[in-house]
């Protein structure tokens, strides 16, 4: 999940949403990796088929991790990227790590009775805290799996999954369909995977080709690029200086290369009347089209870390302005 760095990060944001985990145990013989077993032809009861599902073994950055019975005791460990994932496919957490971040808006009205705490910032970790809540599954961040030590004492406590990736940003359709197989649900994620992406699509329907972006934070050092992939699944191609590593930048005195057909910036520190009185914007394309949009952190979280809630609240978000761009074609 997202890396910090003054300048890359557009999105130390994802930091602030991050807790502590790590991954689980050996696998076993006779078990489910991806599918339940096979019935009669008769559909099964919500219990059966959640029971024929166990025990199965889902591959995560740290190998095979065995859960031996469907999870009734789970806790989230990387805030609301994660979170989503998991209640969005019909899993129940008792504890949400938050990173000493707030949940955003679309995550409102539906963690349950989860308890949202702060276990772990940068990288210290309670373990405590959560052995106190006596986990069957730890769900985690690969971002927080790669801290040093803290595998060992998570997998200590309960198997722990992440993805199967040496990435510690991985793709959000990896983050659904991994929670999906550890929930015993692998077919529902790639359903939900497939309908995140077809509303992308419709959202940018009309957009025409080769319609290209900026995504940016401004703060006193100037312009700093953010990951703005997701953007993509709008029809949208990044510009020409737009770089998703989180790693480049421009100088105030190069605003007037912030040449994308629509720009959307991050004003960190500052106010959207800083970015538009910042000298060059007033002649961008974006600014004379009307696609130059401002955004707020909820925007940035959302874009650096997408999901199941905050995919279709980007969408309400990002609409209009997709609409501008659809009808100046």
């Amino acid at each position: 999940m997202k890396v910090t760095a003054t300048r890359r990060a557009l999105l130390l944001v994802s930091v602030l949403a991050l807790p502590l985990s790590a991954c689980g145990s050996d696998a076993g013989s006779g078990e489910s990796t991806g599918s339940p077993a096979a019935g009669s032809g008769v559909a099964a009861s919500p219990a059966a088929a959640a029971k024929s599902a166990y025990p199965r073994t889902v591959k995560t950055s740290h190998g095979a991790v065995r859960i031996a019975s469907e999870p009734k005791r789970i806790v989230v460990l990387g805030g609301a990227q994660m979170a989503e994932a998991v209640l969005a496919l019909g899993g129940k957490p008792i504890v949400i790590g938050d990173g000493g971040a707030p949940l955003p808006p679309w995550l409102k009205g539906r963690t349950g009775d989860a308890e949202v705490e702060t276990i772990a910032k940068q990288q210290s970790v309670q373990i405590e805290k959560i052995a106190a809540a006596k986990p069957d599954l730890i769900v985690s961040s690969n971002y927080i799996t790669a801290f040093p030590g803290v595998a060992p004492k998570l997998k200590a406590l309960a198997p722990t999954i992440d993805v199967d990736t040496t990435s510690i940003n991985p793709d959000w359709n990896q983050i659904l369909t991994t929670v999906a197989d550890a929930l015993g649900k692998p077919a529902q994620g790639t359903r939900l995977v497939a309908k995140l992406k077809a509303q992308m699509a419709a959202a940018g329907k009309g957009v025409p080709a080769g319609t290209t972006y900026d995504w940016v934070r401004l703060d006193n050092s100037g312009w700093g690029f953010g990951n703005g992939v997701l953007l993509d699944s709008f029809g949208l191609k990044p510009d020409k200086h737009q770089n998703n590593d989180n790693q480049s930048s421009l100088s105030l005195e190069r605003s007037n290369e912030l040449t994308g057909d629509a720009v959307f910036v991050w004003p960190y520190g500052k106010t959207k009347a800083d970015v538009l009185a910042t000298p060059g914007v007033s002649n961008l394309p974006s600014s004379k089209n009307g696609t130059l949009q401002v955004v707020g952190l909820n925007f940035a979280l959302a874009l650096n870390s997408p999901g199941a809630y905050s995919i279709p609240w980007i969408i309400k978000e990002i609409k209009p302005t997709l609409t501008k761009l659809a009808s100046a074609k």
